[in-house]
């Protein structure tokens, strides 16, 4: 029972974004630009998330709290499904589904290409996060496929550089947060593990 409250806590504050956004839409609150808006929340957090996700084992490991390791299959998963529906509302309202126009677009504009790559990656992920999975594929096999998030997400971070101008604020935001979490998890290498590694590797 006490995990269930948990994960609906969890989960509850990784979609309170989405929530915000929903409200907003249906207030017609998102601007001169509803689309363009809709993307631009939508991709902010999947980023955000994403990041996130990635600082929650240094943490647990500085902290000695394995309570935190929880957070990061949901981060890592809100993660997914919001980059997924960031993608999904410029095929259909940006692109309006035009196939040919989409494959276009993707060839003229770098920063769509890395952008989808890195939801490409994430997929595998998302669909093998379970315990399920992990039985089934076999706990290095599993830790080996996973690594692929430490692709993924510089990937997602070219993303946000290439589509913004460098000196705005939001790529700059993002890119000392990563400098951050490399830091943390230098930090992390350095500390005896606090909990075994079964727990820190298992989905939650």
């Amino acid at each position: 029972m006490q995990r269930r409250r948990d994960a609906a806590l969890r989960w509850t504050a990784v979609l309170l974004p989405v929530a915000v956004l929903a409200v907003d839409a249906m207030r017609d609150a998102l601007g001169a630009d509803p689309v363009q808006a809709l993307q631009d929340r939508t991709g902010f957090w999947a980023l955000t998330w994403l990041i996130a996700s990635l600082a929650v084992s240094p943490l647990a490991r500085i902290s000695g709290r394995p309570s935190l390791l929880p957070w990061r299959r949901t981060l890592g998963l809100a993660a997914f499904g919001l980059a997924a529906l960031h993608l999904l509302l410029w095929a259909v309202l940006d692109q309006s589904l035009e196939w040919a126009a989409m494959v276009e677009e993707v060839g003229r504009q770098r920063f769509i290409a890395v952008g989808a790559l890195s939801l490409l990656l994430l997929t595998p992920l998302a669909i093998t996060s379970t315990r399920g999975w992990m039985r089934r594929l076999g706990g290095v096999r599993w830790r080996r496929l996973h690594t692929c998030v430490y692709l993924a997400a510089p990937l997602a971070l070219l993303h946000e550089v290439w589509r913004y101008k460098l000196v705005e604020s939001q790529p700059l935001l993002f890119l000392a947060s990563a400098v951050v979490i490399v830091l943390l998890r230098a930090i992390a290498r350095r500390r005896p593990a606090t909990t075994p590694a079964s727990l820190q590797n298992r989905p939650s």
